[in-house]
Order: C-alpha cells, then sequence, then structure tokens
C-alpha cells in the first residue's frame, strides 16, 4: 500500500486494537491500570469491569467504544462535531 492510498476498514480497526492493547500493557506495566478494564489472562484480552468484550489484540469492540467516544467530548466541556 503506498503513502496515499485509503486503508481499509478492517486494517484501521486492527490498528485501533492494537494501539489500545498495546497503550493499556504498557499503562499496566508502569502501574498506571485503568481501573474500566479487567485483563482476561486466559483469553489474552480486556473486559469491561461488566464482563463484557472491550478489545484484544485484533479486536475492538467499537460499538461501545463508540458510544463512550461520543460521550467523552460532551462529558469534558469540548466541542465536537
Amino acid at each position: 500500500m503506498g503513502w496515499f492510498e485509503k486503508r481499509r476498514e478492517s486494517d484501521l480497526r486492527r490498528s485501533r486494537a492494537r494501539t489500545l492493547y498495546d497503550f493499556e500493557v504498557e499503562c499496566r506495566r508502569q502501574g498506571w491500570e485503568d481501573p474500566a478494564f479487567v485483563y482476561d489472562e486466559e483469553h489474552d484480552l480486556f473486559r469491561w469491569t461488566d464482563g463484557k468484550f472491550a478489545f484484544s489484540l485484533p479486536f475492538v469492540n467499537e460499538v461501545v467504544f463508540g458510544q463512550c467516544l461520543a460521550c467523552a467530548p460532551a462529558a469534558s466541556g469540548m466541542p465536537h462535531g
């Protein structure tokens, strides 16, 4: 893929999942783990505290994350649109 080619949606989702996973793993190494996530060692993935799947290395629950991200600007007082 060249620099100016549009990335496939599946590649973008995988990239977002890898970024989230790597970020959360590094935060835990530093002692900054997010209490909203529980690591499921058996399946090598993160879950929300209610047990729902949040993200793993190749996948992210974009429906749930989309809802969270849609609420984030309003909660922070930052404009969005």
